[in-house]
């Protein structure tokens, strides 16, 4: 286990996702997410939640973020429970 820990911690540092230069990189964790949801059968998954953001009243940027967040961990909970 200490070793797995040990490979974490020493691994070589990468670049920030959004700092690459080509776009199609920046949209990979997102094409993973669809993938994910589409795998567990929500089809409309990202339908689904910008429906849900633009219904918020009074959202700021980053409030969206951490709405954002929030329903990525409430499809994650939904697959484990």
């Amino acid at each position: 286990m200490r070793l797995l820990f040990k490979k974490v911690l020493n691994a070589p540092e990468k670049q920030f996702i959004m700092c690459v230069k080509d776009p199609f990189h920046k949209l990979i964790p997102f094409w993973q997410i669809q993938i994910y949801a589409d795998k567990i059968g929500y089809k409309d998954f990202y339908a689904d939640l910008m429906e849900h953001l633009r219904n918020q009243p009074n959202l700021i940027k980053g409030r969206v973020m951490h709405l954002f967040i929030i329903c990525m961990s409430m499809l994650s909970f939904a697959v484990i429970s």
